[in-house]
């Protein structure tokens, strides 16, 4: 970087700030905050968004607007809460917008693959009513 990108970042840092506290830009979509990797990015419209993987990246790419419309709508109430509660929070009350593989959420109708199509068609429903209640002081593997 040049002397004159220094200047630039000084006088406007906030600018280049990463969006969503630079949590994935394809888990802000859903209120969930996910790790990132900085090498894994996105300029848009002048904003940096950054992605926890490639795969993360190439989802948000089948549609930015929508992924950057519904992250900017949800950000408020998900940036406001730490990640851990927001991402059990958003994985128990999911977002209006959400549609599983079988719903037909945005990857499955967009990428046109058939095998994708077809694996995603036979994942099983999780039923949270059938599953065992969780009990304090017990960690994982551990039995009353």
């Amino acid at each position: 970087a040049r002397a004159e990108h220094r200047e630039m970042f000084k006088r406007e840092p906030a600018k280049y700030a990463p969006q969503y506290g630079a949590f994935c830009a394809s888990g802000a979509a859903y209120g969930v905050k996910l790790g990132s990797d900085p090498t894994e990015f996105a300029i848009r419209g002048g904003r940096l968004f950054i992605f926890g993987d490639v795969l993360g990246r190439e989802y948000w790419y089948l549609d930015p607007e929508w992924h950057i419309r519904h992250a900017d709508q949800i950000w408020p109430e998900a940036g406001a809460s730490g990640h851990r509660w927001q991402s059990i929070k958003r994985i128990l009350f999911t977002v209006p917008w959400y549609k599983n593989a079988r719903e037909g959420g945005l990857w499955t109708a967009r990428a046109g693959c058939a095998r994708t199509r077809f694996l995603s068609a036979r994942l099983p429903r999780i039923d949270l009513g059938r599953l065992p209640a969780a009990r304090l002081g017990q960690g994982p593997g551990e039995r009353s």
